[in-house]
């Protein structure tokens, strides 16, 4: 054979080089970038809206068959970090969360509080799946009866929750954060990747911050730094997960009374943290909680 053939063939069978590891200072701050991850997910579809987005916006449904009475429920997947055996979550719908069997069809929704209660409310919970997903099920007799709980916008808010609260203890662990007595103070940061804020001493133990009265930002915006990055983003954690779980945070940082933020360097061990608090912003930017009972499905 000629040589130049043969070597124009094996040019492409043999193996890709590893990619390398020295990375220009664009590929630094994407890869330290949460926002460019999130947008970077792969594109699946809304089976409520039809909308097409990328998968950190939507939340994965799989029809899961209860271990005991074998009903089918839907149950919502990727959203809590597999735990150690000992310490296994004690609700049984939540152990089905964590993983599932791969055989079940599974869908996608819009990552929205106000979705899901919509959903509820408006017994919408069948055009997650169409008729053609449904089919591939073992028991063809329980498609009518799968099971949608009625707190569903609220059993996805608590996993929500749980997950953004590991990935911001994880933070609390790494030497990757700074305590701020104010906003004012975060603008003299460099190298932010985004803030957690907590409150002011004033506003520490009531329930739910009030703009109006403590100064306090919105559950999401952003605060003019020095450069390379001019805006980044403000979590109000009391807002996002409650502020039970926002004071267990602050003192797993570590803050004085006089801390009211913490300042998140950008680093590729905090991506995972400010993927999910957007994520978790999204969930409930626009909710509002309807009045009345839902109506049985």
């Amino acid at each position: 054979m000629d040589p130049a053939m043969k070597a124009t063939i094996m040019k492409h069978r043999s193996p890709k080089p590893p990619p390398s590891k020295h990375l220009n200072p664009l590929q630094v701050k994407l890869k330290n970038n949460p926002y460019a991850h999130a947008l970077a997910a792969p594109v699946r579809q809304c089976a409520i809206l039809k909308t097409r987005l990328p998968s950190s916006f939507l939340i994965r449904y799989r029809l899961v068959a209860h271990p005991e009475t074998g009903a089918l429920w839907y149950i919502p997947q990727g959203m809590a970090k597999p735990v150690p055996v000992d310490r296994a979550p004690s609700d049984l719908e939540e152990q089905l969360s964590l993983s599932a069997p791969p055989n079940g069809p599974s869908s996608y929704a819009l990552s929205s509080a106000s979705l899901l209660q919509h959903i509820t409310l408006q017994r919408k919970k069948r055009k997650l799946f169409t008729w053609e997903l449904l089919n591939r099920c073992q028991a063809l007799e329980a498609k009518s009866n799968i099971i949608w709980r009625r707190d569903m916008h609220e059993f996805v808010l608590g996993l929500l929750r749980k997950r953004v609260h590991n990935e911001t203890n994880y933070i609390a662990t790494r030497r990757c954060f700074s305590r701020c007595a104010t906003l004012e103070e975060v603008q003299r940061k460099k190298q932010v990747g985004f803030v957690l804020w907590f409150g002011r001493p004033s506003s520490a133990h009531r329930d739910v911050p009030n703009d109006k009265e403590d100064g306090g930002p919105m559950s999401y915006t952003t605060i003019a730094t020095q450069r390379p990055v001019a805006e980044v983003a403000v979590y109000n954690l009391p807002r996002l997960l409650g502020r039970g779980l926002a004071d267990a945070l602050r003192h797993d940082f570590g803050l004085e009374p006089h801390n009211e933020a913490v300042v998140v360097k950008s680093r590729r061990s905090t991506v995972d943290a400010g993927v999910w608090l957007w994520k978790l912003e999204g969930y409930l930017a626009g909710f509002e909680e309807a009045p009345g009972e839902c109506t049985e499905d």
